[in-house]
């Protein structure tokens, strides 16, 4: 599964790479127009059990983006997590969602974020769990490209399965 989400991502990088519009939308510099984007993860992580049990653990991963900037403040993307959660049963985490990032002017570099997407858990051993995802965060651009990020994340699996997390995250998205 991971693998097929990974071939299917590279395939649209390579299907927007080779398009002439969208590749000199992609590198112009605007946040309007074609977004990618990869960063990395950290952060601690709660899954709760139906049980009532709860563990808390750290957690880091990933980010892959794809997206589209409406304009200079409004911006839509594709965003595919991975977690890995270092439990004493270690737990991966995926998420795929719609990323939704506002700044707060034209020019400003501080954005509110939010997201709502499909998830699932994979543990070492035994049933993945399927669910959604919901988060909220907020972040600001320290470079041109380079982006500061803070999010606290609810997921919801099958069975009583759930987990929170607060996560900060750094990424190098180009526009």
């Amino acid at each position: 599964m991971k693998t097929h989400v990974i071939s299917l991502f590279i395939l649209l990088f390579l299907l927007i790479s080779i398009s002439s519009t969208v590749s000199a939308q992609l590198f112009d510099g605007n946040r309007k127009g074609f977004l990618l984007g990869a960063g990395g993860v950290l952060g601690h992580t709660t899954i709760h059990y139906s049980s009532g049990r709860s563990v808390g653990a750290l957690s880091f991963g990933g980010n892959l983006y794809l997206g589209y900037g409406f304009n200079e403040q409004s911006l839509l993307s594709f965003r595919y997590r991975y977690t890995w959660i270092t439990t004493d049963s270690p737990y991966q985490g995926l998420a795929w969602t719609a990323d939704y990032r506002h700044y707060t002017s034209k020019e400003g570099k501080f954005f509110l974020n939010g997201g709502l997407g499909p998830a699932m858990s994979i543990p070492e051993f035994g049933n993945p769990k399927s669910g959604i995802a919901l988060y909220g965060g907020m972040g600001y651009e320290v470079l041109k490209y380079v982006f500061l990020n803070v999010d606290f994340t609810y997921t919801g699996l099958k069975d009583g399965l759930s987990g929170t997390a607060i996560l900060a995250s750094i990424s190098f998205i180009k526009y």
